[in-house]
């Protein structure tokens, strides 16, 4: 292992330095202690002596394992935190911060301690005057609770010169890859600064892990894509460190036999990593490190995961692997509905809808170029029984392109009989969105609507007939559980599909909220009901059922792995008598109410929020399924029906989709 000096700190560090951003995880919440702290050990064993945690890293857990394993060897190693408080009035939320971070590193002293996420713009509002927390910095390590005053930072080149000429920092922690140089600069400043440099993501936050042909064939003698992205990193005479996120045994030996080996890219090497760079310039634009920070997304939409698959196919040219990752991804692209919250909160300031509207064009060919979505608004009685629906329909666009006008046109569904109702748009701008209101009748005395939407782009006098991915929007007018709930929040769930030899079977799911409840209503169609009447032990293995799946964890824990801890079950059994009572079997205090239906039955519940332990108040985001089992009357299995599509497991909170209370 090669060493150097952590600039004007003194210490003398690993040129590999391990980021405790990515530990193995044994829940959403907690590290895999059993797999973590020997790769944590073994380390130290090769020769890494610096470590990089942060309050925040593996739900809360990253510093507490790593000070457990360290314990013992706390000397042998330096150990670098951060403080992510930058209100300078909220003094005491950062020294609790501090101490928090000595007790779970079990240190009496941290010896690289940074200011988290800055920039210098953060650095003025917060941290310089007399009022401000760098005060707070100096007095921690006036009483030797911190070694060094260092900084992370996330910004624009200008906005890290402008840090670096404060002369308030030791050392600097900075984004710097084979995809992303536009920092190089401000690496050198702060080096002729005698700043140390240490470098997040010299793999691209995991991108530059796939096998790829492309970038091996830039330079001749490396073995594989995360060796070359090393050796750059490393080869640039003002880094210090390069800090990698390594999960397991395998990654660890592999990087550190590269750090101890890597030497110097030559002149020639670079010029062909710059060339191969700008062949794929638009690398540049999708660029993102995976960090979370846009998360969670309002729409369900997990935004790293769709910009990891989109590289998948933009840079290594997987194009059909990269579909069918998309294609079983819950959170996709194209739930986005361009509330620009992301936005805000990118470190790398990426136009992040723009992207997504991209990751749809290029991963979901059946999605077509222009989408749309019904949103429900309210329902009053018209003349003959009829009910007349208020709807608002958003389009949105997925292209570059602007289309002068666009003309949607309404079909009914199943039978159904309605008053022409059409949406008009003079225009719609690439990759914008908007809405109309509007007003459609419905003929016959049913509490849902299904429709079609067609949807007609008109430009310089040609049309484009556009496939559009809403294929039904189901609303109820009239919620029959519970009278009282007027205008509640309403959320529709279209089911993912029907597999093959199922067709007698499928199910429609409308969920509603007011500040008591989580109301759920499933319209199942099912041929055959018989086993749910069974009495012997363990008749409801091989029953039919319905289950109703809900993550009650907060909302950033959503489509993470976790099982048990937080997961609510609501499974009823319909009887194959239309005169018994439905078996329920779930939280207490939920009301279920069970109607047979000319095609199979009807299940009303309502859950109310209390039931969710792990949430305070009602929550924006929730994990959700739902699933249908069925069975004949000789107990075989007929069918087995996930809403998420991902596998029906009743307490795999990962395989749940995503329902979106807004």
């Amino acid at each position: 292992m090669e060493y150097a000096i952590l600039g004007r700190t003194g210490l003398k560090v690993s040129r590999l330095g391990f980021g405790c951003m990515r530990l193995p995880m044994a829940t959403a919440t907690a590290v895999d202690r059993d797999q973590a702290i020997p790769l944590l050990r073994r380390a130290v064993d090769l020769g890494i002596n610096y470590f990089d945690t942060a309050v925040h890293y593996c739900g809360d857990d990253s510093q507490r394992v790593l000070g457990e394993a360290m314990e013992d060897i706390r000397d042998r190693v330096i150990l670098s935190t951060k403080n992510h408080h930058y209100d300078k009035a909220d003094v005491a939320g950062w020294w609790r911060n501090l101490e928090d971070s000595l007790e779970r590193l079990r240190t009496g002293c941290i010896d690289v301690y940074n200011f988290h996420y800055l920039d210098y713009d953060k650095y003025e509002k917060s941290l310089a005057g007399d009022d401000g927390l760098y005060k707070q910095m100096l007095k921690a390590r006036e009483q030797g609770l911190i070694a060094h005053i260092c900084c992370s930072f996330h910004g624009p080149v200008e906005s890290m010169k402008k840090l670096v000429d404060t002369g308030a920092f030791e050392s600097i922690t900075c984004q710097y890859n084979l995809l992303d140089r536009h920092l190089e600069e401000g690496i050198a400043c702060a080096a002729e600064h005698g700043m140390g440099v240490t470098i997040m993501g010299p793999v691209g936050g995991g991108r530059l892990g796939y096998p790829s042909p492309q970038a091996r064939e830039i330079v001749g003698d490396v073995q594989s894509t995360p060796e070359l992205a090393l050796r750059f990193v490393l080869s640039n005479p003002h880094v210090t460190i390069a800090l990698s996120g390594m999960s397991t045994m395998q990654m660890l030996e592999e990087n550190v036999a590269t750090a101890s080996t890597a030497g110097t890219l030559s002149e020639g090497d670079n010029r062909r990593i710059a060339a191969a760079i700008e062949e794929r310039r638009e690398l540049m634009g999708l660029y993102c490190t995976g960090c979370g920070y846009c998360m969670p997304c309002p729409a369900g939409v997990d935004i790293p995961a769709n910009f990891e698959i989109l590289n998948l196919e933009r840079v290594f040219g997987l194009t059909e692997h990269a579909r069918n990752r998309y294609r079983a991804l819950a959170g996709k692209a194209a739930l986005c509905r361009l509330c620009g919250q992301c936005v805000k909160e990118c470190p790398q300031d990426l136009d992040i809808p723009v992207r997504l509207a991209e990751t749809v064009a290029a991963l979901d060919p059946r999605a077509g170029t222009v989408g749309g979505w019904l949103e429900w608004q309210g329902a009053s009685r018209a003349r003959g029984g009829a009910v007349k629906l208020k709807l608002r329909y958003q389009l949105k666009n997925f292209t570059d392109r602007d289309y002068g006008s666009v003309r949607v046109e309404f079909q009914p569904l199943a039978g159904q009989e309605i008053e022409p109702g059409e949406a008009r748009f003079r225009s719609l701008k690439a990759y914008a969105r908007r809405h109309k209101d509007l007003e459609v009748t419905l003929q016959t005395p049913l509490t849902a609507l299904d429709l079609r939407a067609l949807v007609s782009c008109d430009q310089t006098h040609q049309v484009d007939h556009i496939r559009v991915p809403l294929a039904v929007a189901r609303r109820v007018a009239d919620y029959r559980l519970d009278a009282r709930v007027r205008r509640p929040g309403m959320v529709h769930v279209p089911w993912a599909g029907r597999p093959d030899g199922a067709a007698p079977h499928s199910f429609d799911v409308v969920a509603a909220y007011d500040r008591t409840n989580l109301y759920v209503a499933v319209d199942v169609e099912d041929d055959l009901l018989d086993a749910a009447a069974k009495t012997i032990e363990g008749w409801w293995q091989e029953a039919d059922s319905l289950s109703i799946c809900l993550d009650g964890r907060a909302p950033e824990s959503v489509g993470r792995e976790g099982r048990g801890a937080g997961v609510v079950v609501l499974t009823i059994y319909p009887p194959a008598d239309p005169a018994a009572k439905p078996q329920v079997s779930g939280p207490a205090g939920t009301q279920v109410r069970l109607a047979r239906t000319p095609v199979g039955y009807r299940v009303d519940c309502a859950l109310p929020w209390k039931v969710f332990s792990q949430v305070r108040g009602r929550p924006d985001l929730i994990g959700f399924d739902v699933l249908l089992r069925s069975f004949d009357a000789q107990d075989r299995p007929v069918v087995r029906l996930s809403w998420s599509g991902r596998g029906g497991q009743e307490r795999t909170a990962a395989a749940f989709g995503a329902l979106v209370l807004a």
